[in-house]
């Protein structure tokens, strides 16, 4: 009996370790974050991947973080594209999911951010560009390791906010921003409206009650013919004078967008196919 049962466990081990290549080649293929240009740090890596992971989960969508240090001759787009298609990526049948590329080749320093499927609507041309202003100057000033992380985030902001109040190109930000607040112009007129219609309302009723009780304690005296009769001489002396800032009206205007095709695009879900004949959305630039 005993040895039956050391026999069976030895098969079970056997039968495991034979196993453990195969999940591992698996992982490696879908790994969410590869550093090839080891410009992150170990601890920020493990962080990046347990979020691009988590947030992936939760929107259905595959994360992936590239950093290279040769282009092997492509443009960033067609590296970033034939990376995700070429190797395995994708949720779903649509293969939803966004991969972003850091180049570090030199002279050829750059960024692009590849959708596909899902994400290509989800995280369209004007999100891209607001991704990118909120990470890009990290990397310029050499301090990767935030600089990813910095991106996850504003990846998981965009996302979030898409599956909250949807997009519709620049308006998305003014719309979902006045949703989320609570506090849309049309909300803001009409409490400002009521507040004067209050305070008005208030002040005449306070206003009346104070005329009418002091109207009552008033002795009647004659009417003087000039103000002067009122005044004493030299009782007014101005000692002391300041400017009180109350207010300012602040207008903003929207920057344009810049139309070079290295700085992405703006407007709505735009998209190309690769190589592979899969179509991709994106944008990206230099830094």
């Amino acid at each position: 009996m005993m040895k039956k049962i050391l026999s069976i466990t030895a098969i079970a081990f056997l039968l495991i370790s034979l196993c453990i290549p195969c999940f591992a080649d698996t992982y490696e293929q879908n790994n969410s974050v590869i550093d090839n240009a080891d410009i992150i740090s170990a601890g920020t890596e493990e962080v990046l991947a347990s979020r691009l992971k988590e947030i992936g989960t939760k929107y259905k969508t595959d994360l992936v973080v590239l950093t290279v240090d040769d282009s092997d001759g492509k443009s960033h787009m067609e590296y970033a594209d034939d990376y995700y298609d070429y190797n395995g990526y994708g949720y779903g049948d649509e293969k939803t999911g966004t991969l972003l590329l850091i180049c570090m080749e030199e002279g050829n320093r750059g960024v692009w951010i590849s959708t596909c499927g899902e994400d290509i609507e989800r995280i369209n041309d004007y999100e891209i560009d607001s991704i990118l202003d909120d990470f890009v100057p990290y990397l310029s000033d050499g301090d990767y390791d935030t600089g990813v992380l910095a991106y996850v985030d504003s990846l998981e902001f965009e996302l979030d906010y898409e599956e909250e109040y949807g997009h519709d190109g620049e308006d998305y930000y003014t719309d979902s921003y006045a949703a989320y607040s609570g506090n849309t112009s049309a909300n803001k007129i009409e409490k400002v409206v009521k507040a004067y219609f209050f305070a008005i309302i208030i002040g005449l009723a306070v206003g009346g009650v104070t005329a009418f009780v002091l109207k009552k304690q008033m002795t009647p005296v004659q009417q003087a013919v000039s103000a002067r009769n009122y005044l004493v001489n030299n009782s007014f002396r101005l000692t002391k004078n300041f400017d009180m800032f109350l207010y300012s009206n602040v207008t903003k205007t929207a920057k344009p967008k810049d139309t070079d095709s290295g700085s992405g695009h703006s407007g709505g879900g735009s998209s190309h196919t690769g190589s592979s004949g899969v179509s991709h959305g994106g944008g990206g630039r230099s830094f």
